[in-house]
């Protein structure tokens, strides 16, 4: 099939953008009507602090190919994207920020790639246009050092929120049972063959960043928790590691015992070993909790959002519960 006559899906979380959501989706849709594609943009609000709702709510009353969603509450940025791919219906789709910090122009370069043959493909940038704060390079960094030991990413694949993805592994993703999905693990998970294609790269528009330094370990966190046993290999060998070293230190305890004349009791090193050990099963109880307590969410419910209201063309109350993807 050309790239013509297939359809182009485009997933666009919303949070706090009333500034500059009109021109992100006045600029996609220029895009794809000036190269004479079929395509379909999805809103979804992540629910904003500010009037996005109010934008995005007018701009899919006006246009028959939008839909606006508006999330119950804040899910994060991969619960709103997964919940655009359930209701998206291309034969490809692409994922967009909505600060403009990737251009709705530079899709082109997306569509081109892979239709050489590829699952799925990342916008790569050669320089950042903006400069994060110490903290922020740090969490990127560590960002990029465990996403690609925990799904086999390629050394010479570098990740982004700008892509495009095949519909087969869309519905991968979307039948995957999760309440914590991870897009760009998920899209690893599903495909065989990832490329990436130089992309412009700019300052931000408007607003600010949404990841604060707590989101961002949040996130970390969520990665490492649900798909991967890091956390426990890591306390576990920790645990071995002090289980070792509390057995010497009490056989060194020992022979001291019996081959010093020292009257000293020694409390202070027994409540010491105490204390280090007591609170190194707390702290590997807490992961084992966290553990259990993702399993449990996961039992008790099939996702990670509810939809307050979708709008297309004309607002449709939700009444079947069914329609709560």
């Amino acid at each position: 099939m050309s790239p013509e006559k297939e359809l182009y899906s485009v997933v666009i979380p919303v949070f706090n953008s009333e500034k500059g959501i009109d021109e992100v989706v006045s600029r996609v849709i220029n895009f794809f009507q000036n190269n004479n594609l079929n395509f379909e943009i999805i809103l979804v609000n992540d629910c904003s602090k500010d009037n996005s709702w109010v934008k995005i709510k007018e701009i899919a009353q006006k246009e028959e190919n939008i839909t606006s969603i508006n999330l119950l509450k804040n899910y994060g940025q991969h619960n709103a994207l997964f919940c655009g791919f359930k209701i998206a219906k291309g034969d490809f789709v692409i994922t967009l920020d909505d600060d403009l910090q990737y251009l709705p122009e530079e899709i082109k370069h997306l569509i081109d790639k892979i239709h050489e043959g590829y699952d799925a493909v990342f916008g790569k940038y050669k320089k950042t246009q903006y400069h994060q704060n110490i903290i922020r390079c740090v969490l990127s960094k560590l960002m990029h050092i465990i996403i690609p030991k925990m799904f086999n990413v390629p050394a010479d694949i570098t990740i982004s929120s700008f892509r495009i993805i095949r519909r087969n592994v869309v519905d991968g993703i979307i039948n995957y049972k999760t309440n914590f999905p991870y897009i760009t693990g998920l899209i690893f998970l599903f495909s065989g063959t990832v490329a990436n294609v130089d992309v412009k790269h700019n300052k931000r528009e408007f607003g600010k960043s949404n990841y604060s330094f707590i989101k961002s370990l949040r996130l970390i966190s969520k990665i490492l928790i649900n798909y991967s046993s890091y956390p426990l290999i890591i306390t576990s060998s920790f645990g071995l590691f002090l289980s070792m070293s509390s057995f010497l230190f009490g056989i060194f305890i020992l022979i001291k015992h019996f081959t010093s004349s020292t009257t000293v009791p020694g409390w202070a090193s027994l409540a010491i070993l105490i204390s280090v050990l007591n609170g190194y099963l707390i702290f590997m109880m807490g992961i084992l909790s966290e553990y259990c307590f993702r399993m449990l969410v996961e039992l008790s419910s099939n996702q990670g959002y509810q939809i307050r209201e979708i709008i297309k063309k004309k607002s449709v109350p939700l009444v079947n519960q069914d329609l709560y993807l």
